[in-house]
Protein backbone atom coordinates (compact mmCIF):
# COMPACT_ATOMS: atom_id res chain seq x y z
CA UNK A 1 0.00 0.00 0.00
CA UNK A 2 1.38 3.39 -1.00
CA UNK A 3 1.74 6.20 1.52
CA UNK A 4 -1.05 8.09 -0.23
CA UNK A 5 -3.41 5.10 -0.06
CA UNK A 6 -2.50 4.53 3.59
CA UNK A 7 -3.61 8.03 4.61
CA UNK A 8 -6.63 7.89 2.36
CA UNK A 9 -7.77 4.72 4.12
CA UNK A 10 -7.07 6.02 7.62
CA UNK A 11 -8.88 9.32 7.12
CA UNK A 12 -11.92 7.71 5.49
CA UNK A 13 -12.18 5.03 8.19
CA UNK A 14 -12.01 7.72 10.88
CA UNK A 15 -14.97 9.53 9.33
CA UNK A 16 -17.01 6.33 9.07
CA UNK A 17 -16.22 5.32 12.64
CA UNK A 18 -17.26 8.72 14.02
CA UNK A 19 -20.46 8.57 11.97
CA UNK A 20 -21.37 5.12 13.31
CA UNK A 21 -20.69 6.04 16.96
CA UNK A 22 -22.66 9.29 16.88
CA UNK A 23 -25.49 8.02 14.68
CA UNK A 24 -26.19 5.16 17.08
CA UNK A 25 -26.73 7.65 19.91
CA UNK A 26 -28.83 10.06 17.83
CA UNK A 27 -31.02 7.34 16.37
CA UNK A 28 -31.74 5.89 19.81
CA UNK A 29 -32.66 9.29 21.26
CA UNK A 30 -34.89 10.10 18.28
CA UNK A 31 -36.59 6.69 18.43
CA UNK A 32 -37.38 7.13 22.12
CA UNK A 33 -39.07 10.50 21.68
CA UNK A 34 -41.10 9.26 18.68
CA UNK A 35 -42.23 6.17 20.58
CA UNK A 36 -43.34 8.30 23.53
CA UNK A 37 -45.24 10.82 21.40
CA UNK A 38 -46.86 7.98 19.43
CA UNK A 39 -48.14 6.37 22.63
CA UNK A 40 -49.55 9.70 23.83
CA UNK A 41 -51.38 10.33 20.54
CA UNK A 42 -52.79 6.79 20.44
CA UNK A 43 -54.14 7.16 23.98
CA UNK A 44 -55.97 10.38 23.06
CA UNK A 45 -57.25 8.98 19.76
CA UNK A 46 -58.66 5.90 21.50
CA UNK A 47 -60.42 8.07 24.06
CA UNK A 48 -62.09 10.07 21.31
CA UNK A 49 -62.81 7.22 18.88
CA UNK A 50 -66.17 5.92 20.07
CA UNK A 51 -67.56 9.40 20.70
CA UNK A 52 -66.89 10.39 17.10
CA UNK A 53 -68.04 7.09 15.64
CA UNK A 54 -71.40 7.25 17.42
CA UNK A 55 -72.05 10.67 15.89
CA UNK A 56 -71.64 9.35 12.29
CA UNK A 57 -70.10 12.64 11.24
CA UNK A 58 -69.09 13.62 7.73
CA UNK A 59 -65.61 14.93 7.02
CA UNK A 60 -66.96 18.50 7.09
CA UNK A 61 -68.84 17.94 10.35
CA UNK A 62 -65.79 16.46 12.03
CA UNK A 63 -64.15 19.86 11.86
CA UNK A 64 -66.90 21.37 14.04
CA UNK A 65 -66.76 18.59 16.65
CA UNK A 66 -65.17 19.88 19.86
CA UNK A 67 -63.44 16.63 20.83
CA UNK A 68 -61.82 16.40 17.41
CA UNK A 69 -60.65 20.01 17.51
CA UNK A 70 -59.20 19.36 20.97
CA UNK A 71 -57.38 16.33 19.58
CA UNK A 72 -55.89 18.37 16.72
CA UNK A 73 -54.75 21.06 19.13
CA UNK A 74 -53.10 18.41 21.28
CA UNK A 75 -51.38 16.85 18.26
CA UNK A 76 -50.11 20.27 17.17
CA UNK A 77 -48.65 20.86 20.63
CA UNK A 78 -47.02 17.44 20.62
CA UNK A 79 -45.45 18.15 17.23
CA UNK A 80 -43.96 21.37 18.62
CA UNK A 81 -42.53 19.41 21.55
CA UNK A 82 -41.25 16.74 19.16
CA UNK A 83 -39.64 19.30 16.86
CA UNK A 84 -37.88 21.09 19.72
CA UNK A 85 -36.57 17.81 21.06
CA UNK A 86 -35.27 16.76 17.64
CA UNK A 87 -33.51 20.09 17.18
CA UNK A 88 -31.89 19.74 20.61
CA UNK A 89 -30.72 16.22 19.73
CA UNK A 90 -29.25 17.49 16.47
CA UNK A 91 -27.56 20.56 17.91
CA UNK A 92 -25.93 18.81 20.85
CA UNK A 93 -24.75 15.70 19.02
CA UNK A 94 -23.60 17.53 15.88
CA UNK A 95 -21.49 19.89 17.97
CA UNK A 96 -19.95 16.97 19.84
CA UNK A 97 -19.30 15.06 16.60
CA UNK A 98 -17.69 18.14 15.06
CA UNK A 99 -15.30 18.57 17.97
CA UNK A 100 -14.46 14.86 18.01
CA UNK A 101 -13.82 14.46 14.28
CA UNK A 102 -11.57 17.53 14.22
CA UNK A 103 -9.36 15.93 16.87
CA UNK A 104 -9.64 12.35 15.59
CA UNK A 105 -8.86 12.96 11.92
CA UNK A 106 -5.26 11.83 11.29
CA UNK A 107 -2.87 13.74 9.04
CA UNK A 108 0.78 13.16 8.08
CA UNK A 109 3.32 14.52 10.55
CA UNK A 110 4.69 17.00 8.03
CA UNK A 111 1.75 19.18 7.01
CA UNK A 112 2.05 22.50 5.13
CA UNK A 113 1.08 24.44 8.26
CA UNK A 114 1.25 23.60 11.97
CA UNK A 115 -1.62 25.51 13.62
CA UNK A 116 -1.19 26.71 17.18
CA UNK A 117 -4.45 25.04 18.26
CA UNK A 118 -5.54 21.40 18.31
CA UNK A 119 -9.28 21.81 18.88
CA UNK A 120 -12.08 23.94 17.49
CA UNK A 121 -13.22 26.80 19.72
CA UNK A 122 -16.90 27.45 20.43
CA UNK A 123 -17.18 30.23 17.85
CA UNK A 124 -15.81 28.03 15.08
CA UNK A 125 -18.15 25.20 16.10
CA UNK A 126 -21.21 27.47 15.98
CA UNK A 127 -20.20 28.91 12.61
CA UNK A 128 -19.72 25.48 11.05
CA UNK A 129 -22.99 24.08 12.44
CA UNK A 130 -24.82 27.15 11.11
CA UNK A 131 -23.61 26.52 7.54
CA UNK A 132 -26.24 24.54 5.60
CA UNK A 133 -25.27 22.11 2.86
CA UNK A 134 -28.45 22.88 0.91
CA UNK A 135 -30.75 25.87 0.55
CA UNK A 136 -32.33 25.23 3.97
CA UNK A 137 -30.80 24.78 7.40
CA UNK A 138 -31.82 21.61 9.23
CA UNK A 139 -33.96 23.61 11.68
CA UNK A 140 -36.21 24.74 8.81
CA UNK A 141 -36.34 21.19 7.49
CA UNK A 142 -37.39 19.88 10.90
CA UNK A 143 -40.34 22.27 11.16
CA UNK A 144 -41.40 21.55 7.58
CA UNK A 145 -41.36 17.84 8.43
CA UNK A 146 -43.50 18.41 11.52
CA UNK A 147 -46.09 20.36 9.49
CA UNK A 148 -46.26 17.50 7.02
CA UNK A 149 -46.57 14.95 9.81
CA UNK A 150 -49.55 16.85 11.27
CA UNK A 151 -51.15 16.88 7.82
CA UNK A 152 -50.84 13.14 7.19
CA UNK A 153 -51.91 12.28 10.75
CA UNK A 154 -55.01 14.44 10.42
CA UNK A 155 -55.94 12.94 7.07
CA UNK A 156 -55.37 9.39 8.30
CA UNK A 157 -57.54 9.91 11.38
CA UNK A 158 -60.32 11.60 9.38
CA UNK A 159 -60.33 8.84 6.77
CA UNK A 160 -60.75 6.16 9.44
CA UNK A 161 -63.58 8.00 11.19
CA UNK A 162 -65.52 8.84 8.02
CA UNK A 163 -65.23 5.24 6.77
CA UNK A 164 -66.28 3.85 10.16
CA UNK A 165 -63.16 1.74 10.46
CA UNK A 166 -62.21 -0.10 13.64
CA UNK A 167 -60.25 1.33 16.53
CA UNK A 168 -57.43 -1.10 15.79
CA UNK A 169 -57.26 0.21 12.22
CA UNK A 170 -57.15 3.78 13.53
CA UNK A 171 -54.30 2.92 15.91
CA UNK A 172 -52.45 1.20 13.07
CA UNK A 173 -52.82 4.28 10.87
CA UNK A 174 -51.44 6.54 13.61
CA UNK A 175 -48.46 4.22 14.08
CA UNK A 176 -47.81 4.10 10.33
CA UNK A 177 -47.91 7.88 9.96
CA UNK A 178 -45.63 8.37 12.95
CA UNK A 179 -43.20 5.88 11.42
CA UNK A 180 -43.18 8.01 8.28
CA UNK A 181 -42.31 10.97 10.49
CA UNK A 182 -39.51 9.03 12.18
CA UNK A 183 -38.08 7.95 8.83
CA UNK A 184 -37.90 11.58 7.73
CA UNK A 185 -36.30 12.58 11.03
CA UNK A 186 -33.78 9.76 10.64
CA UNK A 187 -32.90 11.00 7.15
CA UNK A 188 -32.18 14.44 8.59
CA UNK A 189 -29.98 12.89 11.28
CA UNK A 190 -27.98 10.82 8.79
CA UNK A 191 -27.57 13.67 6.33
CA UNK A 192 -26.67 16.40 8.81
CA UNK A 193 -24.28 14.15 10.71
CA UNK A 194 -22.40 13.29 7.52
CA UNK A 195 -22.34 16.97 6.59
CA UNK A 196 -20.93 17.90 9.99
CA UNK A 197 -18.23 15.22 9.86
CA UNK A 198 -17.18 16.34 6.40
CA UNK A 199 -17.11 19.98 7.46
CA UNK A 200 -15.02 19.16 10.52
CA UNK A 201 -12.48 17.28 8.45
CA UNK A 202 -12.44 19.91 5.72
CA UNK A 203 -11.80 22.60 8.32
CA UNK A 204 -8.88 20.62 9.73
CA UNK A 205 -7.36 20.16 6.28
CA UNK A 206 -7.51 23.91 5.62
CA UNK A 207 -6.19 24.78 9.09
CA UNK A 208 -3.17 22.62 8.31
CA UNK A 209 -2.49 24.32 5.01
CA UNK A 210 -4.13 22.00 2.50
CA UNK A 211 -6.09 23.74 -0.23
CA UNK A 212 -7.28 20.88 -2.44
CA UNK A 213 -9.24 17.74 -1.78
CA UNK A 214 -10.67 14.59 -3.39
CA UNK A 215 -14.21 13.26 -2.93
CA UNK A 216 -14.43 9.59 -1.94
CA UNK A 217 -17.50 7.45 -2.52
CA UNK A 218 -18.71 4.22 -0.93
CA UNK A 219 -18.01 1.53 -3.53
CA UNK A 220 -20.99 -0.78 -2.98
CA UNK A 221 -24.42 -1.62 -4.39
CA UNK A 222 -25.94 1.52 -2.85
CA UNK A 223 -23.75 3.89 -4.86
CA UNK A 224 -26.23 6.33 -6.42
CA UNK A 225 -26.32 8.05 -9.80
CA UNK A 226 -25.46 11.43 -8.28
CA UNK A 227 -22.26 10.17 -6.65
CA UNK A 228 -21.11 7.59 -9.21
CA UNK A 229 -19.36 10.37 -11.16
CA UNK A 230 -16.83 10.60 -8.33
CA UNK A 231 -16.18 6.84 -8.22
CA UNK A 232 -13.38 6.75 -10.78
CA UNK A 233 -12.58 10.44 -10.82
CA UNK A 234 -10.06 11.60 -8.25
CA UNK A 235 -9.51 14.96 -9.87
CA UNK A 236 -8.61 17.40 -7.06
CA UNK A 237 -10.97 20.26 -6.27
CA UNK A 238 -10.42 23.32 -4.13
CA UNK A 239 -11.48 22.54 -0.57
CA UNK A 240 -13.41 25.81 -0.48
CA UNK A 241 -15.57 24.49 -3.34
CA UNK A 242 -16.33 21.06 -1.90
CA UNK A 243 -19.74 20.83 -0.24
CA UNK A 244 -20.89 17.47 1.08
CA UNK A 245 -23.31 15.77 1.17
CA UNK A 246 -24.49 16.03 -2.42
CA UNK A 247 -27.96 14.71 -1.50
CA UNK A 248 -29.90 13.35 1.52
CA UNK A 249 -28.31 10.21 3.04
CA UNK A 250 -25.14 10.82 0.98
CA UNK A 251 -22.15 8.85 2.32
CA UNK A 252 -19.37 10.60 0.39
CA UNK A 253 -16.35 11.90 2.28
CA UNK A 254 -13.38 14.08 1.42
CA UNK A 255 -9.63 13.75 1.90
CA UNK A 256 -6.91 16.33 1.25
CA UNK A 257 -4.48 16.07 -1.63
CA UNK A 258 -1.40 14.87 0.23
CA UNK A 259 1.19 15.08 -2.56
Amino acid sequence: MSNKDYWKKRIDETAQRRFDLTYEVMQLETRKIYDRITREIIKEVEAMYYKLLDEELSRTEIWTYKHYKDLLNSINMKMVKLGLKEINILNYNLEEALREIYVETPLPQHTPIKPSFAVLDDVAVQQIIARPWSEKHFISTEWDNKKELVRILKKGIEDCIVKGQSKDKLVKVVMEKMQVGFNRADMVVRTELMHTINEGQRQKYMDHGYDKGIILVAHDERLCEKCVKYADNEKPKLLDEIVLPTHPRCRCTCIPVLD
